[in-house]
């Protein structure tokens, strides 16, 4: 009798250690390896090897929210390196297919990852792998997938822009936005954002076709826009002028500074001339671009709409990775425009005022853009 009473004692605290969160994470090994005590949870086995492959297009297309041939690119691109080649214990790891297909669930749902392990048929330890792994494995193929324009990219880009809205020279629209956390990292309260919840930034430059040129994730959700940009490596080797073209320029909000790399809209304080707010409605109008990315990358990707945080790296991995699968959709035509979430496009969270002057070059330069616009 004593000895039941202690068994369901123990099967009891398992029971709420492992109701405190959702998700998975390495100071639960100690837990989980009192699991064989527990009554078995019951599990979908199958789901991989025996349904998916009776799924229609549109039915994969629908739960991973990729398509069939993007799905059998990412196989081919990231076997070598989460391929399972000998697994210490003798098991027989997972395969690539399933790895991936459990990440793709992952990052396009907010289910816990007990849910997910149940239908995968695996623990929830498992699924916490497979996230970490797969996720790591998108961010170490970013360069090939998330590239700088060279300078006769650059050139169709600004000349395709210049057709749209009359403005040379433009080669990409810059902006940042918050990652909501599930809870506030290490306690540091640098993570709060003027909205009160936690966050983590990311700092996109995308050009016209939606595809994201440069990336930069890991600043706390407080800091200014302003600010992540400055300590960004983009902000550098645009300083160093080394890979950008002539005049070419990108295209930011009244957050950040005016220099004549960046530019930005007049802040309206009631004086504007009639030019002056042409030129704004302009700027604004295209600059819309890099929200309409966002509003894709968090409508298809809806984990990034709230992230369970246990480990920053492994926060910043995952996003960098959600980062690159919006480019391999872009890159395959993969229905964008199918994800386009207006909700999710970014909004003002910090609204700081600005925190760098604007450069004496970057006032003329955006004078001579307004002169352009009005002639």
């Amino acid at each position: 009798m004593a000895s039941n009473a202690i068994t369901a004692l123990v099967i009891s605290i398992i029971d709420d250690l492992l109701d405190l969160d959702d998700e998975v994470d390495d100071d639960f090994n100690v837990a989980m390896a009192f699991t064989k005590l527990r009554r078995d949870s019951p599990k979908v086995f199958g789901f991989v090897e025996d349904v998916v492959p009776q799924y229609c297009d549109r039915d994969f297309r629908r739960d991973f929210r990729i398509s069939r041939n993007t799905f059998e690119r990412l196989s081919v691109e990231l076997t070598p390196q989460i391929e399972y080649r000998e697994r210490s214990d003798g098991k027989e790891g997972l395969s690539v297919r399933k790895q991936i297909l459990i990440y793709l669930w992952y990052i396009s749902n907010q289910d816990s990852m007990r849910e997910i392990s149940r239908l995968f048929g695996t623990s929830p330890s498992t699924v916490h792998r497979c996230v970490r792994r797969v996720s790591e494995a998108l961010s170490n193929i970013r360069h090939k997938i998330i590239q700088w324009p060279d300078f006769e990219g650059q050139t169709l880009i600004s000349e395709a822009i210049e057709d749209k809205v009359g403005i040379p020279n433009v080669i990409g629209f810059i902006d940042g936005t918050h990652i909501r956390l599930t809870k506030v990292p290490s306690n540091d309260t640098d993570y709060v954002n003027r909205k009160g919840y936690p966050s983590i930034v990311l700092q996109l430059i995308v050009d016209d076709s939606l595809l994201i040129r440069d990336c930069y994730v890991g600043w706390p959700g407080s800091t200014h826009d302003a600010r992540v940009y400055r300590n960004s490596p983009i902000y550098h080797a645009l300083q160093r002028g080394h890979i950008i073209e002539g005049n070419n320029f990108i295209i930011g909000d009244g957050a950040y500074p005016l220099s004549r790399f960046l530019m930005t809209p007049f802040r309206d304080c009631g004086r504007l001339t009639a030019a002056q707010k042409h030129y704004n409605r302009t700027v604004s109008s295209i600059r819309q671009t890099v929200e309409r990315a966002i509003g894709h990358i968090k409508g298809r990707f809806r984990r990034l709409r709230d992230v369970y945080c246990e480990d920053i790296e492994d926060v910043c991995h995952l996003i960098v990775s959600a980062c690159v699968l919006h480019n391999v959709c872009v890159l395959c035509d993969d229905g964008v425009a199918d994800y386009l979430d207006g909700n999710m496009a970014n909004n003002i969270v910090n609204n700081y005022p600005p925190v760098f002057p604007n450069t004496t070059a970057g006032i003329n330069k955006r004078n001579q853009l307004v002169q352009l616009l009005s002639s």
